[in-house]
């Protein structure tokens, strides 16, 4: 199945805008797990139209800074801006959010990418990451009729188990704080009940994927 290179990508969602973008829904839920981590000044990476900086505006009462970035930008607010190569100092961010964006990176811009978060970090900063739970990528598979070349209907390009997320990202010199599964639009939709389900391992006497199908991680850079 092809990698989308960064080009690709651009072109794809500069035309291809979803109007059921996930972080319309789960930005909120995404905010409160990481609000333990929290600094002032915060970085979104794929930030799209700009949902998560919505919540964390909430979330901290207007007390932080958050800037947004994307290759195709939704809205005024989120700048224009390229993962693997930030247009920003080292060493300049509290946190740094990605979410629902290493998925589509193809191998070489995974690497850039998440050596740039590394940089732009502050020393002892908390990057939030989230993307699909072992996903199954040829399920998803799709054939241009004129290229005759096979690629997932959404340009992912990568698939992450709990493991592989911690070890990747352990790779480029962060602590993993916690990586966990669970159901992000579940918990935004269902919230006090979902989270009750959750602590009491619902997942586990159900054997469904339901609850599963999300992973976020915390990680700390390392001093």
């Amino acid at each position: 199945m092809k990698q989308l290179t960064r080009d690709e990508n651009e072109r794809f969602w500069a035309q291809n805008a979803d109007p059921l973008y996930k972080g319309n829904t789960v930005s909120n839920v995404i905010v409160e797990i990481a609000g333990p981590y929290l600094g002032k000044k915060i970085l979104d990476v794929g930030a799209a139209n700009g949902a998560l900086l919505d919540a964390v505006d909430t979330y901290s009462r207007g007390h932080a800074e958050i800037t947004g970035i994307d290759l195709a930008p939704k809205t005024k607010r989120v700048l224009k801006g390229d993962c693997t190569q930030l247009q920003f100092e080292s060493n300049t961010f509290d946190n740094c959010f990605m979410t629902d964006v290493i998925e589509h990176l193809s191998d070489v811009d995974l690497d850039k990418a998440l050596s740039e978060m590394n940089r732009v970090l502050k020393p002892g900063g908390y990057s939030i990451i989230t993307t699909i739970n072992n996903e199954d990528l040829a399920l998803s598979q799709v054939n241009c009729p004129q290229c005759q070349r096979s690629f997932h209907r959404w340009g992912h390009s990568q698939t992450f188990d709990e493991k592989r997320l911690a070890s990747v990202l352990e790779a480029k010199g962060f602590e993993i704080v916690q990586v966990k599964k669970t159901n992000l639009a579940i918990l935004a939709k269902w919230k006090v009940l979902a989270k009750i389900a959750y602590k009491l391992k619902a997942h586990n006497f159900y054997k469904t994927e339901t609850l599963t199908n999300d992973l976020i991680c915390i990680a700390r850079k390392q001093v």
